[in-house]
C-alpha cells in the first residue's frame, strides 16, 4: 500500500514533470510506474484516491494502459472482471474528476485497451451491464457522455486492433457491437436522457492543474449550461453511431457499401425512422458539431438497406435534404460546403432518384441553385476540392437524363467563365491546383460533346418530323382526289369499312394532332437548333480566339511569368481527357503547350479552324522552353504520341524528327557537365518505344551522328579521312548513358530490314572500330577508364544477339590486354610480396565484367562450337581469383567493389555458357581456386557489417544461394565455418532489407536446414548443426518481425523452411508462440494453419 507521502512525492515530481516535460529522475520514472509489474497495485490506489491532481491522475491511467499489457498474459477472467469493475466505479462514482477531455479521453482510452486484451485472452468476454446502466440511468447528464464516450472508444480500439482477434470479428460485431449501436440509437428515440436535469458538480482542481493540457475542444466539454452539453452530447452519439456503421470500413469516407446482418434490421429501421430529427439535430448544431453530424449522415447513406424499406429511406433522405436547403442558405455553411457537396453526391448514389416524382425535380432544383450558388470565384479562390462532388452529380445526371442537359450546360457555360475569370488574376494562380482545373476542364470538354449530341439529334428528329408531315400531306391528297373523282362520276359514296381501310379520315382528331405536333415541333426544333448551334461555334471559336491570343502574347514576351501562368490556365480549362492518363506538371508554361497540342487531337471542332502557322508556332514554342530548360524534354516524350508526331508542319518534316533534330542540336552545345545532357541521354531511348517510321530512324540516326559522333561532317562519308570523331570530355555517368543510347541504337537497327544493316554497318561500325582503336593504344589508367565505362554503356544498351556478339568479338581481347594496368607499378625487388592494386582501374573493370556476364535477355548465345563462353569464365574467374589474393580484407573499403563482385560470381554459376560441368568434369583448377579464394576472402573478412550495405547484401545472397547449390559438399570439405560466416551476417538482417532480399536469404536458410537433416546423425551435421544454432534462432525471430509487418511474403514455402529448421531440434518453437499464433490469425489459408499447428505442436516428424 502507498503512503500519502509517498504520493505527495510523486505527485510533485509528476507536476515538474508535466511543467518543462523534463524530470532528474524521468527514465526511472517511466521503467518503474510504466514498465515494473509490482506498480500496478499502486497505480490503482492513486486512481482511486479523490485527492488525486489532474495530472497525477492522467500519469497513472497511461501507466496502467501500459502495464495491463504486460500482465494480462497471466490473468484469468476475475482478475479483468474485478479491473473493470473498479475502475468503472471510480468513475462513476467520482465523475467530478474526469469532468475535461483531457482526462476522460485518458480514461477512456486505458479502458478500451484493457477491454480489448480481456477479449483477445478470454473466450466470452462480455461487458458488465450492470455498472454500464448506472451510468445509462443516472440523473447526471455527464455520466451518459462518459458511458458514449467509452463504446466510442472501445469501437476504435477494436477496429485498429482487428488483425489480432480475425476468428472472433463476427462474435464482437453481432454481440457487443450491436449493443453500443442499440445504446446509441436508445439516445436519439429516448428524451428522458436528453431532458435530464443537470446537477451541479465540484469543477475544482480542473483547469488549474492541467491548463495547458486542455485543448479548446476540452473547454467546451466543461459543464457550463445545458444547451452548449445538449450539442455536445448529440455530437457524441453520432460518433458512437457512425463508429458503429463504419467498423469494418477502412476510413470513414469510405465510399464502399456498408452490409450489416439481419440481427440489426430493426434497429436500422428506427434509425431511419429518426432521420428527419438527425437533419433537425443537424441545424441546430454549431463548429465542430455541425461538421460531425454531416458526416454521419454521410455514413447513413452508404448502408446498404432492405428492399421494404429502401422507398421510404430514399424519400426521406432526399426530402430532408430539400429541408436543409430551404431552412439553411450557403452563406450559414461555408466551412462546411465540401462536407455537403460529398453528402449531395452520395445521396444520389445511394437512393433511386425517380426525377419525375415532386420531391425529386424540387431536389434536383434546389442542388442546380446550390451549385450556381457555389461558382462563385470568391469562394473558389483556395481551390475546386469542394465542386468535384457537384461536377461527378452532374456527370451522372447528364449521362442518365441525356436530353436534360439545359441545366448541365449552363452550369458547364457558368464553370468555363469562372476559371477564365480567375485565370485573369495571377495572385490568385498560385493557390490553385492546376490538376484540380484540369479535371474540371474534362468536365466542359464532355458537356460540350454532350450538348452536340443533343444538336443532332435534334437534326434527327426534325428529319423524322418532315418526313412524317410529306407522308401525311400525300394522304390526304389522295383522299381529296378519290372524293372528287366520285363526285363528278355522280356515284353515290357509300360509307363502306373496306372502302376506308386505307385511307384515314380527314376529320380524324389523332391524325390532325399528329400534323399539329409536328408543325408545332419543327418551328420548336428549328429555333433550339440554331440557338444551340450558334452556342457551339461561339464556344469554340472563343477558345480558339484565347489561345491565339495567348500564344502570341507569351512569344513576344517569353519571361513574363504572368503571361505564362495565363497561358498555362487558358489551356488547362479547355484541356483533353489525357488528363486522366498522365501525371500534371509543375512548370505552368510547359503544362499549357502539353495541353494544346492535345486538344488538337481530341477537339475535333478546333482542329479545324487551327491553322497550320497555329501548330508551327506551338512547335517552335517547345524547342524554346527545351532550350530555356532542358530537363522537360523527358516530360515531352511522356506526353507526346505517335499520334501527335505525325501532325504535319509547314516545313514538311515531321513533328518527333524535327523536335529530336533539334534537341541533339542543342545537347551538342552544351558542357559534358550541364543537366541536359543527363536529362537527354537518360531519356532519348524513349522514342524506340514509339512507331517511328523508316524516315524518322533514318533521320534520327543522321542527326544523332552529325552531331555527336563527328566534329566535321557536310555529308556522311564513313570511309574518308575527313572525317573526324569528338574528342568531348564526358562525365563518367554520362560515358555509360550516351554509349547505352548508342548500343540500343545499334540493337534496334540490327532487328530491322537489311537497308538498315548496311547503315548500321557504314554508320556506326567506324565509331566502333575507333574506340577499339584508342583502347589497344592506351598506356595510363586516365585513358582507359572512360574507354571502359564506354564499354559499360555499349553492354548495357545491347539487348539482343547480334549486338552482343558484335561487341563481344570486337572487343573482349582488348579488354583483356589491359587488365595489367591493375598493378601499380612497383620497383621494389620483392614485388611479389608488395604487389598493390589501383582501386579506380578494378572497380570500373569489375563493373564492365557484371556486364559482359550479365545475360539479360538471353542475350549471349554464341555458336555450338564456339569457345567463347568458356573462355568468358576463365578470364572472369582469373581475374577474380587475383583480386581476391589483394584487396583489403575490411567490406566497409570494398563495399562498392564486392556488389559487382557478387554480380560477376553469380552471373558465372548461374548460366549455361560457363560450361560448369565440363569444369568439374575434368577437375579445372580454375573453378577450385576460385572457390578457394572467395572463401578465404570470406573467412578473413568482417562478413557481418554485410546487413549495412542493403545492395550488398542481396548480391552476397543471391551468389550464396547458387554456391550452395552448386558446391556444398565442396565448401563443407574446404571451410565448414563459412556456414556459420554466412549465418552470423543474416542474422543481423532487419527491415531496412527488401522483400526480394528476405526470400533470397531463406532460400540460403533452406538449403542449409536440408543438408542438415539429411545429416543430422552424422558428426559432420551434428557440428554444423550444433556451430549454427543461436544465429538461426536470431535470424528466425527476425525474419518472423519482419513477416508480422509484411504479411504479404507469408506463403506455405516460408514456413515449410521453419518448420525444417525446428525439425533440426535446437530452437524450440515455444520461444516464438506469440509470433506464429497471429500470423495464424492473419491468413486464411488452411494450409499454412495446418503447418503452424504442426510447429506449436512440436509434431514436425
Amino acid at each position: 500500500m502507498i503512503s500519502d507521502e509517498q504520493i505527495n512525492q510523486l505527485d510533485s515530481l509528476i507536476q515538474e514533470y508535466y511543467k518543462s516535460g523534463y524530470c532528474p529522475n524521468q527514465e526511472t520514472l517511466i521503467n518503474t510506474w510504466m514498465k515494473n509489474p509490482t506498480y500496478f497495485s499502486a497505480c490503482v490506489e492513486i486512481l482511486e484516491n479523490p485527492n488525486s491532481s489532474t495530472n497525477l491522475t492522467h500519469f497513472v491511467l497511461t501507466s496502467l494502459k501500459s502495464l495491463i499489457s504486460i500482465i494480462c498474459s497471466k490473468w484469468g477472467p476475475n482478475e479483468f472482471y474485478s479491473f473493470i469493475e473498479k475502475v468503472l466505479k471510480v468513475l462513476f462514482e467520482q465523475i467530478h474528476r474526469f469532468n475535461n477531455n483531457f482526462l476522460l479521453s485518458t480514461f477512456c482510452s486505458m479502458f478500451s485497451y484493457s477491454f480489448f486484451l480481456g477479449f483477445r485472452v478470454i473466450p466470452d468476454f462480455k461487458i458488465q451491464e450492470n455498472f454500464i446502466q448506472a451510468f445509462l440511468n443516472s440523473s447526471f447528464q455527464i455520466h451518459h457522455y462518459a458511458i458514449i464516450q467509452i463504446f466510442t472508444s472501445i469501437i476504435e480500439t477494436m477496429k485498429n486492433n482487428k488483425i489480432y482477434y480475425q476468428n472472433r470479428i463476427s462474435d464482437f460485431k453481432d454481440n457487443l457491437l450491436l449493443y453500443f449501436f442499440k445504446v446509441g440509437i436508445q439516445f436519439l428515440t429516448d428524451y428522458d436522457f436528453k431532458n435530464a436535469e443537470i446537477k451541479p458538480i465540484n469543477n475544482q482542481n480542473i483547469i488549474n492543474d492541467a491548463s495547458e493540457n486542455i485543448d479548446d475542444f476540452s473547454k467546451k466539454a466543461q459543464i457550463d449550461n445545458k444547451e452548449n452539453f445538449l450539442q455536445l452530447m448529440n455530437a457524441t452519439v453520432f460518433d458512437l453511431l457512425r463508429f458503429c456503421l463504419t467498423f469494418e470500413c477502412d476510413s470513414d469516407q469510405d465510399n464502399s457499401m456498408i452490409c450489416l446482418s439481419e440481427n440489426w434490421n430493426d434497429l436500422l429501421k428506427i434509425l431511419i425512422f429518426r432521420i428527419p430529427e438527425i437533419f433537425d439535430t443537424c441545424l441546430g448544431l454549431e463548429g465542430d458539431f455541425h461538421k460531425k453530424a454531416y458526416e454521419f449522415i454521410f455514413c447513413i447513406t452508404s448502408l446498404r438497406i432492405p428492399k421494404d424499406i429502401f422507398l421510404d429511406f430514399s424519400n426521406s433522405l432526399v426530402y430532408n435534404m430539400n429541408h436543409l436547403f430551404t431552412l439553411n442558405p450557403i452563406e450559414n455553411d461555408l466551412d462546411f460546403i465540401e462536407e455537403i457537396t460529398n453528402l449531395i453526391l452520395k445521396i444520389q448514389l445511394a437512393t433511386s432518384l425517380n426525377y419525375s416524382f415532386p420531391i425529386y425535380k424540387d431536389f434536383i432544383k434546389n442542388i442546380y441553385n446550390f451549385t450556381l450558388q457555389l461558382l462563385n470565384p470568391n469562394l473558389l479562390e483556395n481551390g475546386f476540392s469542394a465542386l468535384f462532388p457537384l461536377v461527378k452529380f452532374w456527370e451522372l445526371y447528364s449521362s442518365n437524363y441525356p436530353k436534360k442537359v439545359k441545366k448541365v450546360h449552363t452550369i458547364s457555360q457558368h464553370l468555363l467563365n469562372v476559371l477564365y475569370e480567375l485565370s485573369m488574376k495571377p495572385n490568385i494562380l498560385s493557390k490553385l491546383d492546376f490538376l484540380e482545373i484540369s479535371q474540371l476542364s474534362l468536365f466542359i470538354y464532355t458537356l460540350g460533346k454532350n450538348k452536340e449530341m443533343e444538336i443532332i439529334e435534334n437534326i434527327k428528329q426534325k428529319e423524322e418530323l418532315d418526313k412524317e408531315k410529306e407522308k401525311l400531306d400525300q394522304i390526304v391528297k389522295k383522299k381529296n382526289l378519290y372524293k372528287q373523282k366520285l363526285l363528278e362520276s355522280n356515284i353515290e359514296i357509300l360509307e363502306d369499312e373496306n372502302n376506308n381501310r386505307n385511307f384515314p379520315d380527314i376529320e380524324n382528331e389523332h391524325f390532325d394532332q399528329r400534323l399539329h405536333n409536328s408543325q408545332e415541333n419543327d418551328d420548336l426544333n428549328s429555333n433550339n437548333y440554331e440557338k444551340t448551334e450558334e452556342n457551339v461555334d461561339t464556344y469554340y471559336s472563343k477558345i480558339n480566339e484565347i489561345l491565339q491570343t495567348k500564344l502570341n502574347i507569351f512569344l513576344e514576351f517569353p519571361n513574363n511569368l504572368q503571361n505564362e501562368q495565363q497561358l498555362a490556365m487558358s489551356a488547362l480549362i479547355v484541356s483533353s481527357p489525357i488528363v486522366r492518363k498522365f501525371d500534371y506538371f509543375n512548370h505552368y508554361s510547359y503544362i499549357s503547350i502539353v495541353y494544346i497540342l492535345r486538344l488538337f487531337e481530341f477537339t475535333k471542332e478546333l482542329t479545324k479552324t487551327a491553322s497550320h502557322e497555329l501548330i508551327e508556332l506551338i512547335i517552335l514554342f517547345i524547342i524554346k522552353q527545351i532550350e530555356r530548360n532542358p530537363i522537360y524534354f523527358d516530360k515531352a516524350l511522356r506526353c507526346l504520341d505517335d499520334k501527335i508526331y505525325c501532325t504535319p508542319i509547314k516545313r514538311g518534316e515531321q513533328l518527333h524528327s524535327y523536335l529530336l533534330g533539334r534537341v541533339l542540336h542543342i545537347a551538342k552545345f552544351y558542357p559534358s557537365d550541364s543537366p541536359i545532357i543527363d536529362q537527354v541521354f537518360s531519356n532519348i531511348l524513349c522514342f524506340f518505344s514509339l512507331k517511328l517510321n523508316d524516315e524518322s530512324i533514318t533521320f534520327m540516326e543522321e542527326e544523332f551522328l552529325e552531331n555527336f559522333l563527328y566534329v566535321k561532317k557536310m555529308q556522311l562519308r564513313p570511309n574518308r579521312k575527313a572525317n573526324f570523331f569528338q574528342p568531348k570530355t564526358w562525365k563518367m555517368i554520362n560515358h555509360i548513358n550516351f554509349h547505352k543510347f548508342v548500343g540500343s541504337m545499334i540493337n534496334t537497327l540490327s532487328t530491322k530490314t537489311d537497308v538498315y544493316y548496311s547503315t548500321l554497318e557504314s554508320h556506326f561500325l567506324p565509331y566502333l572500330k575507333d574506340i577499339k582503336e584508342r583502347l589497344e593504344k592506351s598506356t595510363s589508367i586516365n585513358q582507359v577508364i572512360p574507354l571502359l565505362l564506354d564499354l559499360i554503356g555499349l553492354f548495357r544498351g545491347s539487348e539482343g544477339p547480334y549486338s552482343y556478339n558484335l561487341f563481344f568479338n570486337l572487343y573482349f581481347d582488348c579488354i583483356i590486354k589491359v587488365k595489367q594496368l591493375s598493378i601499380i607499378p612497383n620497383n621494389d625487388e620483392a614485388k611479389n610480396e608488395n604487389i598493390q592494386i589501383n582501386p579506380n582501374f578494378v572497380f570500373y573493370y569489375v563493373k564492365l565484367f557484371s556486364e559482359i556476364t550479365n545475360n539479360t535477355n538471353n542475350r549471349i548465345s554464341f555458336h555450338e562450337h564456339s569457345s567463347n563462353g568458356l573462355k568468358l569464365f576463365i578470364e572472369s574467374a582469373s581475374f577474380l581469383i587475383f583480386i581476391f589474393e589483394y584487396i583489403p580484407r575490411n567490406i566497409d573499403a570494398v563495399s562498392s567493389l564486392l556488389k559487382y563482385i557478387f554480380r560477376v560470381l553469380t552471373n558465372l554459376l548461374s548460366n549455361d555458357y560457363s560450361c560448369i560441368g565440363a569444369l568439374l568434369v575434368y577437375n579445372d583448377e580454375t573453378l577450385y581456386k576460385l572457390l578457394h579464394h572467395y572463401l578465404s576472402f570470406i573467412h578473413d573478412t568482417n562478413i557481418q557489417n554485410l546487413s549495412c550495405f542493403p545492395k550488398l547484401f542481396y548480391e552476397s545472397a543471391r551468389f550464396t544461394y547458387f554456391l550452395l547449390k552448386l558446391f556444398f559438399n565442396q565448401v563443407i570439405q574446404t571451410d565448414i565455418t563459412y556456414i556459420l560466416t554466412i549465418l552470423i551476417a543474416f542474422s543481423f538482417i532487419n527491415e531496412s532489407h527488401n522483400d526480394l532480399t528476405i526470400l533470397v536469404s531463406l532460400d540460403v536458410i533452406d538449403i542449409i536446414s536440408k543438408y542438415c537433416i539429411l545429416h543430422i546423425n552424422d558428426d559432420v551435421g551434428k557440428g554444423l548443426i550444433l556451430g549454427i544454432s543461436n544465429y538461426l534462432s536470431i535470424y528466425v525471430g527476425n525474419c518472423l518481425t519482419i513477416f508480422l509487418k509484411r504479411p504479404k511474403l507469408l506463403h506455405e514455402n516460408v514456413l515449410n523452411i521453419f518448420l525444417n529448421i525446428f525439425q533440426l531440434g535446437v530452437i524450440s518453437p515455444d520461444s516464438f508462440e506469440d509470433e506464429f499464433r497471429i500470423i495464424y490469425d492473419l491468413t486464411a489459408n488452411e494450409n499454412i494453419h495446418k503447418i503452424i499447428h504442426c510447429i506449436l505442436n512440436k509434431s514436425c516428424a
